[in-house]
């Protein structure tokens, strides 16, 4: 969603699913027994989850621009493998998105 054009500013909000796949997986602990041990095992390989964000997009003139806004990211489902803890860890991103549209 995304408003018309006021003195060359728009606004817009997003909404929408996420998919994360894990290429690669590590994990620290305060023990000296796991520091950066691999534990792709134990993560699931796939996740999804749910998008919000809002932003505002510069016009720049000529098809080119500056955006940036901030997102929320929610996952759904456990990402541990390990169904029989009674955990259960999800993803929640907050991030900041900075661009320049050509």
């Amino acid at each position: 969603m995304r408003t018309r054009n006021f003195n060359h500013v728009r606004y817009f909000a997003q909404y929408g699913i996420t998919n994360w796949i894990n290429l690669r997986t590590k994990a620290t602990a305060s023990d000296t027994i796991s520091q950066k041990q691999v534990v792709k095992h134990e993560v699931r390989f796939y996740n999804i989850g749910l998008n919000i964000g809002v932003g505002v997009d510069y016009d720049l003139g000529h098809g080119n621009g500056l955006t940036g806004g901030v997102v929320y990211s929610d996952g759904f489902s456990d990402t541990t493998t390990k169904s029989k803890q009674k955990n259960n860890t999800s993803l929640n991103i907050f991030r900041l998105r900075v661009g320049y549209v050509f």
